[in-house]
């Protein structure tokens, strides 16, 4: 996975982000309100729609924050 850390002259530079979903301590429980934006699709940090989805994350294409949906919770992916 990869994740968007600067643009420059209109390119778009990402660095490889390694998530561990099994490891507690990557993962942040969002409050009910953010939830509700990441499954409709709006991202709670930086209000971008649509996430994308993709390998079971989904993925906010301008700000990068990953989440994760387990047992209908969501869960920001450090």
């Amino acid at each position: 996975m990869k994740r968007l850390v600067a643009i420059t002259n209109g390119d778009l530079k990402y660095m490889d982000l390694d998530v561990d979903v099994t490891k507690a301590e990557d993962m942040m429980l969002l409050k009910t309100l953010d939830s509700t934006n990441v499954k409709t699709g709006t991202c709670p940090q930086c209000n971008y729609s649509p996430l994308e989805k993709k390998d079971g994350y989904k993925i906010c294409k301008n700000c990068g924050a990953v989440y994760k949906i387990f047992d209908n919770e969501v869960y920001l992916v450090k």
